[in-house]
């Protein structure tokens, strides 16, 4: 896997219920997507690992990379898709300051940023994230909602993955 080169890297994490993990205020480093600026000694896969987790609670891996580069506030930022490790679980909300949001939530959430820069990067990464809810089938449709979470579906998703 071929990382492109950048000053900061963020996590794209969407859980089965399309819903993608964000801060509930924008960090230090960036805005509502977990990033981080990579320390010298370590790479840029394993400081976006430890970055979900300091800041979530949540184990993952790096899945893949994405092939596009933004430029933000602080200048160029690359992207990974993240997996959790195990299932999806409630975020903690008193111990972490990140939550699930919907796409349009999310959308919301991120009109707020007061750096254009920052606003356009953030929006365009939430695009990514909306390709892969649609890709996925995972929706927070209406016909959808009474079906997540029963035994029944969760066998299909696992039949689904499989083939």
């Amino acid at each position: 896997m071929e990382v492109p080169k950048a000053k900061e890297y963020l996590a794209i994490l969407v859980d089965s219920n399309g819903r993608v993990l964000l801060r509930t205020k924008p960090g230090l480093v960036g805005g509502f997507f977990i990033r981080v600026e990579p320390p010298a000694d370590k790479s840029p896969e394993s400081a976006i690992i430890d970055s979900v987790f300091y800041e979530s609670g949540f184990e993952v891996r790096v899945e893949s990379v994405g092939n596009d580069v933004y430029f933000g506030a602080r200048g160029m930022c690359g992207y990974f898709f993240v997996k959790l490790v195990g299932s999806d679980e409630d975020v903690r909300s008193d111990e972490f300051s990140v939550d699930w949001y919907g796409i349009e939530d999310a959308a919301g959430l991120i009109s707020g940023l007061k750096n254009d820069s920052e606003f356009e990067l953030e929006m365009a990464v939430l695009a990514e994230v909306s390709s892969i809810v649609k890709r996925s089938g995972a929706a927070d449709s209406d016909r959808f909602k009474g079906l997540i979470g029963i035994s029944e579906f969760e066998s299909f998703k696992v039949v689904c993955i499989d083939v």
